[in-house]
């Protein structure tokens, strides 16, 4: 599946479930209001950051490219690929400090990200 297609079905996917909640370990991520939360506590993560993660818990267990990450979160916009990377790092170092646990995202040299945590509900 392109970049363009998968980004496309993930936007489709997000826009008709605008009140769907991801739950896994001790986070709660409320897609609609952008917001992820710790139990019942607020992280202090950026909207993109955010927006990053929704797009791999969508496709949890499922390489996500680069290419794919970056028109979801930025979409239409020209970034670097260290933009990609200093959110990925948010990402993992909330899931240290909240979870104890770096690796809920694994990396794909040169392809992408895929989430590989618990299951979210």
């Amino acid at each position: 599946m392109s970049s363009e297609i998968l980004v496309k079905s993930l936007r489709m996917v997000s826009n008709h479930q605008m009140a769907k909640t991801y739950q896994f370990g001790p986070y709660r991520l409320d897609a609609s209001a952008k917001t992820l939360l710790r139990g019942s506590e607020p992280v202090a993560l950026g909207r993109r950051a955010v927006v990053l993660l929704q797009c791999l818990l969508e496709q949890a267990g499922m390489p996500v490219s680069q290419e794919a990450l970056i028109e979801f979160a930025w979409p239409g916009l020209a970034i670097e690929d260290s933009n990609l990377t200093v959110q990925i790092a948010a990402i993992r170092r909330e899931f240290e400090h909240g979870a104890g646990e770096i690796n809920w995202i694994g990396t794909l040299p040169r392809r992408g990200y895929r989430y590989i945590g618990p299951p979210p509900k």
